[in-house]
Order: structure tokens, then C-alpha cells, then sequence
């Protein structure tokens, strides 16, 4: 709830006919007590002025009025000189997600087991290491 409420300070509060249409059991915990005016282009008066109407829209607590990632892209923010940003001059960080660990994990193991091939192209073997698992934790926490 509040979550909620900071978001309806920038965004403003929703209309009754929101609520209304959302049909939420309860809405009534997360409505507004005092009703909030819509403050986006004060709080992002220093970005460029191309940039407001997509935080705008970007920022409409209705989904339906919210702009798809594609329509996002077509904005003037991307369109007019000077650009956002030169996708080259991003910075580059390593993969953090589980997902993308585990495949650069089997790209390098990849890399390693094409090093090890030898001229004919028969890979050379050696026996692997068992590596022992940890101990089972105890039922003692698991209330």
C-alpha cells in the first residue's frame, strides 16, 4: 500500500471510474486518503523535453493508456538530435542472471574442451573429480 501511494504522488491519484473498472475486492485499502494531482513533468524538469511525453505515458497507472515497448522505441526521445545515447557508448557488464552464468559457464567449458582437442582432433580425456555435496540441512528451522 505504500508502494502504492508514492506512486500515485508522482502519478497522481486514479479516478473513481479506475477503481470502478478494475472491480478489486478491497479497493477501498488502496485508495488514496487525500487525493493526489499529477507532478511528472515537475519532478523530470531537467531532463530534455523530447523525454516528457514518454515518461508520460510510460508512467499511466491504467495499462491500457500505457505504451507498448515498441511504441516506446518510436518515441521523439529516440528519434531527434541529440540522440539518447549512442548504443556503443553503453557500458558492458557481465551476465548476472542465473540463466546467463550458466551459459557463459558452458561457453568457457566449450573453449576449454576445443583447447584440449589435440592436431587429429580427438579430444584428450582425463578422469574427472568427483566433488563431494554438501550435507543436508536439518528440519530444526522448518517451522
Amino acid at each position: 500500500v505504500e508502494q502504492l501511494h508514492k506512486i500515485f504522488k508522482l502519478c497522481g491519484s486514479p479516478s473513481e471510474e479506475y477503481w470502478k473498472k478494475l472491480k478489486l475486492p478491497h479497493a477501498t485499502i488502496f485508495k488514496p486518503q487525500q487525493s493526489y494531482k499529477r507532478c511528472i513533468s515537475e519532478t523530470f524538469k531537467n531532463f530534455p523535453p523530447s523525454s516528457l511525453p514518454l515518461i508520460e505515458t510510460l508512467l499511466t497507472i491504467d495499462p491500457d493508456e500505457r505504451l507498448t515497448a515498441i511504441a516506446a522505441l518510436h518515441s521523439e526521445l529516440f528519434t531527434t538530435k541529440p540522440y539518447a545515447c549512442v548504443p556503443s557508448s553503453l557500458p558492458k557488464y557481465p551476465p548476472s542472471k542465473e540463466m546467463d552464468a550458466k551459459l557463459r559457464d558452458e561457453e568457457a567449458r566449450r573453449l576449454r574442451a576445443a583447447g584440449r582437442a589435440n592436431a587429429d582432433g580427438v579430444k584428450k580425456s582425463r578422469p574427472r573429480e568427483r566433488v563431494g555435496r554438501g550435507l543436508p540441512i536439518p528440519d530444526a528451522n522448518a517451522e
